[in-house]
């Protein structure tokens, strides 16, 4: 399904996608089959020089359930830090999706679906919807807890009631372990998030 069948709630300016920003050292990766096989080639070439092939087939196999759970939500796209910095690893993947109202206003739909407290934002690109969940360890997680920030931002027409849905996942040891540096991998996500632009 197209951004435009998944996005259009009235006629007005038909999005042709969207961009977000992201570090040098991320890469974006389609939700689909050559998505999926792109991150695969780029763990190979990762990790086979280090001679662990127990290690290369847990990570394919945790793409491989990651892509499950994308295609489930039919999302557009996930980035992630592929090529490591000199400051080390950063814990945290972007993924966005669509996200339509089930009745009525976005907004009111949002917060009445979504237990965390959500904030209302004004920003260049029209109201963002942001909120903050700490997830306990799953599968989806690993053995470590995570802080998912969610934003999102709703079609650009008015009375909207469709959108695109951006959520961080920030892998991380405890909220109160995390610290300073999960509060600047938070701070990290607020400034990616603040460059998503809808293209009309």
């Amino acid at each position: 399904m197209s951004l435009r069948d998944e996005l259009m709630a009235a006629a007005g300016p038909e999005p042709r996608g969207f961009t977000l920003l992201v570090p040098p050292s991320w890469r974006r990766f389609t939700a689909d089959e050559a998505g999926r096989r792109s991150l695969e080639a780029a763990l190979t070439e990762r990790l086979r020089p280090h001679g662990r092939p127990d290690v290369e087939g847990l990570a394919r196999s945790m793409v491989r359930a990651q892509w499950r759970r994308l295609e489930q939500q039919r999302a557009f796209a996930i980035s992630m830090p592929i090529d490591p910095s000199i400051e080390g690893g950063t814990p945290i993947s972007i993924v966005v999706m669509p996200w339509a109202s089930r009745s009525g206003d976005l907004e009111t739909d949002l917060r009445a679906r979504v237990s965390s407290d959500v904030e209302r934002i004004e920003t260049e690109v029209g109201p963002v919807l942001r909120w903050i969940q700490e997830v306990a360890p799953s599968d989806e997680a690993g053995d470590a807890p995570s802080r998912h920030i969610s934003y999102l931002f709703p079609f650009p027409i008015p009375d909207a009631r469709r959108g695109a849905l951006v959520r961080a996942a920030i892998v991380h040891p405890g909220v109160e372990e995390g610290g300073p540096a999960l509060e600047a991998f938070t701070r990290l996500v607020d400034s990616i998030a603040e460059t998503f632009r809808w293209r009309v």
